[in-house]
């Protein structure tokens, strides 16, 4: 779904004009196997303001939003899986994304052109941000996410590590497991992960936001207690742990 790559598309950001010390810390850097590392795992949408016009339509109908990266470090792709709540309803969405490290960007074919975001590391491990199009006025876009912060120490809670995903959707022209990752991760509980965003995390955001040329009244924000998705998580969570006893 188009939202979906909105909300969750990986890169590093290319040097911003800085007219601030603030926005003299938005730097590109390559994307590494730490870079990976950090990112994988479990993350939950906070926030984002999209000037273009399709994922600007895309992130007003989403209320609540976590999704999982699984990396595959050999073919430089990530595996990213969805739990969107719209119209009160789970949506499950799985796709791939394509890795360029030299560049630090993260790309996929969407409304007819291929789609380029930029990541922005910040100073806490826990949070990312995630730029479009940074020097188009027109089309510019920045989103934030955070993960609890014991996802920082269990990097790999997916119910189905190492690319694997559930039988539904079927993804043509990839391959249903990706190598390249340990599958002997514990699973922590759904309700072990809940969204976490300090004053000073959002700060952080907020500056970005200005540095771009952006305005904070263009931020849309996300309310996890909206959120309906945990029951469809659960089940994942389940039907891997039965995998894996069966194995």
């Amino acid at each position: 779904m188009a939202l979906s790559w909105a909300l969750a598309v990986l890169s590093l950001l290319p040097l911003l004009e800085a007219q601030s010390p603030e926005c003299a810390n938005l730097t590109a850097a390559p994307i590494t196997n730490a870079t990976l590392d950090q990112l994988s795992g479990k993350w939950f949408y906070i926030a984002s303001a999209f000037r273009y016009p399709e994922f600007n339509e895309s992130s007003r109908t989403i209320q609540a939003a976590f999704f999982y990266f699984n990396i595959n470090y050999t073919e430089d792709k990530i595996l990213l899986r969805e739990y969107l709540t719209i119209g009160n309803q789970c949506v499950y969405n799985s796709s791939y994304l394509n890795v360029q490290r030299e560049n630090g960007s993260l790309s996929k074919h969407e409304f007819g052109r291929e789609q380029v975001g930029y990541l922005l590391l910040t100073k806490d491990p826990t949070t990312f941000m995630l730029a479009f199009s940074p020097k188009d006025e027109q089309n510019m876009g920045l989103s934030f996410y955070s993960r609890h912060p014991s996802n920082f120490f269990y990097l790999a809670q997916d119910p189905f590590p190492c690319g694997r995903a559930p039988s539904s959707p079927t993804l043509p022209g990839f391959p249903a497991r990706t190598p390249a990752c340990s599958p002997n991760v514990p699973l922590l509980p759904p309700a072990a992960h809940k969204p976490q965003a300090t004053q000073e995390q959002m700060r952080e955001f907020h500056e970005a936001i200005m540095c771009m040329g952006m305005q904070k009244s263009e931020i849309m924000y996300s309310d996890e207690k909206q959120d309906v998705c945990g029951p469809l998580e659960k089940e994942h969570q389940e039907e891997k742990q039965k995998e894996n006893e069966g194995s």
